[in-house]
């Protein structure tokens, strides 16, 4: 029998070595690139390096003046749509955490125990439909920022012609493409982690389950499933939640 799904993450081996759900999600490679404690990585990248400096860096770009810059940087909505990104890059570690946790147990129900686990919860680290679940985030974020310029109710929120616009409104264009990208990484990777787990969750359920007799445990070895599908609900719920707190403070709304 193989080792513990549970303790795989801990056992500090590269995350090009682990396999399944044990390997990172890709929101979560770009987060640990920079090395720092996963939390403030998630802050830091998602909050102030892709959040409020973007915003600050955009505003100052159009109106080379402090006050309206760190006004708009401090904007509640903002504020709002920063810590929404930061939470998304943490969500889908704690997801999948909590799945990597909630193995041992699990996987001791199944026929092939450990194994049979990785290959039900494969899907959750799997780079390509993370891609695919990023491009259409990322395009649909596009098309839903340049809804002004198609209607032409409003400027491009991006600058990219040298003659049109000065050097630091072309840097701010770019920072913003990137950190639009870099927005929907985030925001696809919790989508995307919470909908394979739940799929995998639903496989789990059809696999020939060794459960436990009734007088040993009332749940039949199945509350660690129930665990894991309250945290689940949490983190995804709280996400739903902060998204509409961010819709609400958006001006027009």
């Amino acid at each position: 029998m193989g080792a513990p799904t549970a303790s795989r993450e801990l056992t500090g081996r590269p995350s090009d070595d682990l396999h399944g759900p044990d390997a990172p999600t890709l929101a979560e490679r770009f987060v640990l690139a920079f090395r720092l404690p996963y939390p403030v990585g998630c802050f830091l990248v998602g909050f102030f390096l892709f959040g409020v400096l973007d915003v600050a860096l955009t505003k100052y770009a159009e109106t080379a003046n402090l006050a309206p810059t760190v006004a708009k940087a401090l904007a509640p909505v903002s504020l709002l749509t920063d810590l929404l990104v930061a939470y998304s890059f943490y969500a889908p570690r704690y997801m999948r955490r909590r799945l990597v946790e909630t193995g041992r147990a699990l996987s001791n129900l199944l026929p092939d125990r450990d194994a049979e686990f990785r290959r039900i919860f494969a899907e959750v680290a799997a780079p390509r439909p993370q891609v695919v679940a990023w491009m259409l985030f990322l395009v649909a974020l596009l098309a839903a920022v340049s809804v002004p310029v198609i209607v032409g109710t409003g400027p491009s929120p991006f600058v990219f012609n040298a003659g049109a616009g000065t050097p630091l409104e072309f840097v701010a264009g770019v920072y913003g493409i990137v950190s639009l990208a870099v927005a929907t990484l985030a925001l696809s990777s919790v989508v995307w982690t919470f909908w394979s787990i739940s799929l995998g969750i639903h496989r789990f359920g059809q696999a020939p389950l060794a459960l436990r007799p009734y007088y040993e445990d009332p749940f039949l070895g199945l509350k660690p499933l129930g665990v894991l599908s309250l945290s689940l609900a949490f983190s995804y719920f709280g996400f739903i939640g902060l998204f509409l707190l961010v819709l609400s403070a958006s001006p027009g709304t």
